[in-house]
């Protein structure tokens, strides 16, 4: 049986930009996100001494967590990435990649200079992880997970088909069950033709089911089963989602607007 930092076909590995505090924000990230393994990149080498304050705080940091994951067995790799080299640190998070690809990795921004921590929001888009900030709060262990949503398609994806705008607008005022979303989208429905199949003249449920999957599918919907009847859904907008809207409002005026 897999553990919990643990899926099927990999684990979930969380890499991390070294700096002061780093032992708490990934106190704050194991509460919320599975994990299987660390890795943990920095600009100092944590071999030396260091008379810089700064660069000892960074050092301690880094034992902390490997601490931490050696108490609960977790492997934790550290890379040092002289000068912050944003090249170097590409190359090395990517051996990683190539060398287990079926693993999910998950970055943390939060801590360390700039430069890595831009490095590693990129990496998390050229390979498909999720990057997340921890919000630090004001009272020490009151952090909150920020995830850094990527999208995960184009505008043209959503203006191809005019009936996933219709079903975002009827959720903006709230979540509604997909039963009453149906009768809703039947009214004003637009035939769509999709690939080589003819445009249907009346919307279905399964279409719609379609649609809406596809939108969850791009982070723009979430749906949800009701606790007494798993066929029950309930369908909401998400923050991804409202944004969408109002992206194609603004797109739309400006293009009016010649």
């Amino acid at each position: 049986m897999k553990s919990d930092g643990e899926r099927a076909e990999g684990r979930n590995i969380h890499i991390m930009s070294a700096g002061k505090g780093l032992e708490s924000t990934f106190q704050t990230a194991i509460k919320v996100y599975p994990v299987g393994g660390v890795v943990i990149v920095t600009d100092v080498d944590i071999e030396e001494h260091h008379d810089n304050t700064e660069k000892s705080d960074i050092v301690e940091s880094v034992r902390s967590v490997q601490e931490t994951c050696r108490r609960v067995d977790w492997p934790c790799e550290v890379i040092v990435v002289p000068h912050g080299s944003l090249e170097l640190l590409r190359d090395r998070v990517m051996d990683l990649y190539i060398r287990n690809p079926e693993n999910h990795y998950f970055f943390n921004v939060t801590n360390g200079n700039k430069i890595l921590s831009l490095g590693l929001f990129m990496i998390s888009i050229w390979i498909g992880g999720e990057a997340y900030y921890i919000d630090k709060g004001k009272v020490k262990g009151s952090g909150k997970v920020l995830p850094l949503g990527v999208p995960k398609m184009h505008l043209e994806d959503v203006l191809s088909n005019p009936n996933y705008e219709r079903v975002l607008s009827a959720l903006l005022p709230g979540d509604m069950p997909m039963k009453d979303l149906y009768p809703r989208m039947q009214d004003g429905y637009q035939p769509y033709r999709e690939g080589d199949k003819k445009a249907k003249r009346s919307l279905s449920r399964g279409t719609l089911s379609k649609w809406v999957a596809r939108l969850e599918g791009w982070g723009l919907v979430e749906v949800v089963h009701t606790a007494k009847n798993r066929k029950d859904k309930i369908v909401g907008i998400t923050g991804d989602g409202r944004f969408a809207i109002r992206y194609i409002e603004a797109s739309r005026a400006r293009s009016s607007a010649g």
